[in-house]
């Protein structure tokens, strides 16, 4: 995880998962 912080790996998860 290179400059993926906790909040913006579960905005991504969000998105793929609705």
């Amino acid at each position: 995880m290179n400059g993926l912080g906790e909040g913006e790996l579960r905005l991504v998860l969000r998105k793929r998962e609705p």
